[in-house]
């Protein structure tokens, strides 16, 4: 029998981070009834591989993030695993958000302006609340649709 040692313990622990990680991918699949054919595609566009067992772990919990944020969906079980969907979803949105200053008129002081209505803080590096970030680039997105989009749609 192998002896635990301090090395062989923290490749066990990776281990079981990779299967728990790989597990909640194949469960959104399986719970958002995506076909094989989109999931391969969706990553392949989005993280460059044909299957998720050639990411490494870390860019697993991107993908589940992706799937959170893009399709609404959390795993179940797991409370650890869900605690760092979360935050990285945050950071997520974050990103998103401050990539909206280059699309919406006003740019960044509208970004701000909106954040302190939305979030309560100066800055969107500032809020961790999941929802008031959503709600957040859901507006931005409406802006972006009413005001850039329908302008590009009038010219055309």
């Amino acid at each position: 029998m192998e002896q635990l040692t301090e090395e062989t313990g923290l490749t066990q622990k990776i281990d079981n981070k990779r299967r728990m990680a790989l597990a909640a991918i194949h469960m959104a699949i399986k719970d958002l009834n995506m076909t094989e054919t989109k999931y391969r595609n969706m990553l392949l566009l989005h993280f460059g591989v044909h299957t998720a067992t050639m990411l490494p772990t870390d860019k697993l919990y991107d993908v589940i993030s992706y799937l959170s944020v893009e399709h609404d969906w959390y795993p179940k079980n797991g409370t650890f695993l869900k605690a760092q969907v979360i935050g990285r979803n945050i950071d997520l949105l974050k990103k998103r958000i401050i990539d909206m200053n280059n699309y919406i008129p006003g740019g960044e002081k509208r970004v701000l302006a909106l954040c302190r209505k939305f979030c309560g803080t100066d800055r969107v590096e500032w809020c961790n609340s999941l929802r008031k970030l959503k709600q957040l680039l859901a507006v931005l997105g409406n802006i972006y649709l009413k005001e850039v989009d329908m302008k590009r749609f009038k010219k055309d």
